[in-house]
C-alpha cells in the first residue's frame, strides 16, 4: 500500500517531467506572442520553436501550431522491436530517446480519437501494429532492465540508451533489491 501511494507520486512526478519536456513546433498562424523566462516570444508563420510539451498542445488545439515528430512512425517502431528480439541476451540494442514510453501511449491515444473523430478504419490497423510493437519491446527491454539491475554497477553506455521511464525504473529496482539484500541479513 505504502509502495504503491510513493509510487504513484513517483510517477506523478515523471509525468509532469514529460509535459514539462522541450518539442519542436512549427507556427501555423501569425500575431500571437508566447511570454518566456526569456521575455516574449514572437511567433512567426512557417518558423520553428522548441517549447514545452503542455504549451505546444494548447497551442496545438487552438490552430496555432503543430507538434513536430510527435509520433515515431510504425515503420520504426517495428524495427525498434525487431532489433531487441532479435538480440534477448546481448545489451541494449536502441537508444530510446527521452520519454519514450509517456509519448508512445500518448500517441497511441491520439490514434484512438483520430479512428473515432474520422471513422478511418485504417487508424485500428496502425493501432494494432504500434500496440504489438509497444508490448515486444516492453517486455524484452524490462527483462534486461532486471539483469542490469543485478549487476553492482550499470555500464554508462547503457545507461545512455534508457529512456527516462526506464531509468526511473531500473533505480527503483536497484533500489528493492538493495534493500531485498539488507534485509535478508539482518
Amino acid at each position: 500500500m505504502l509502495f504503491e501511494l510513493v509510487y504513484g507520486r513517483i510517477l506523478d512526478f515523471l509525468r509532469r517531467d514529460f509535459e514539462e519536456d522541450e518539442v519542436k513546433v512549427e507556427v501555423y498562424k501569425e500575431g500571437f506572442k508566447l511570454v518566456t523566462f526569456d521575455g516574449v516570444l514572437e511567433m512567426v508563420k512557417g518558423a520553428e520553436y522548441t517549447i514545452p510539451r503542455w504549451i505546444a498542445e494548447i497551442l496545438g488545439k487552438k490552430g496555432y501550431v503543430r507538434i513536430k515528430d510527435a509520433r515515431i512512425p510504425v515503420g520504426e517502431l517495428s524495427v525498434l522491436a525487431y532489433n531487441e528480439e532479435a538480440s534477448p541476451h546481448k545489451p541494449l540494442t536502441n537508444k530510446l530517446k527521452g520519454f519514450f514510453y509517456m509519448a508512445m501511449f500518448k500517441a497511441r491515444k491520439e490514434i484512438v480519437e483520430e479512428a473515432k473523430s474520422t471513422g478511418d478504419l485504417s487508424k485500428f490497423d496502425e493501432l494494432k501494429r504500434i500496440e504489438d510493437s509497444m508490448d515486444s519491446i516492453l517486455k524484452t527491454r524490462v527483462k534486461k532492465l532486471l539483469n542490469y539491475s543485478l549487476l553492482p554497477d550499470v555500464q554508462q553506455d547503457i545507461e545512455e540508451k534508457l529512456s527516462e521511464e526506464e531509468k526511473y525504473l531500473s533505480r527503483t529496482l536497484r533500489s528493492i533489491l538493495a534493500l531485498w539484500r539488507r534485509k535478508l541479513g539482518e
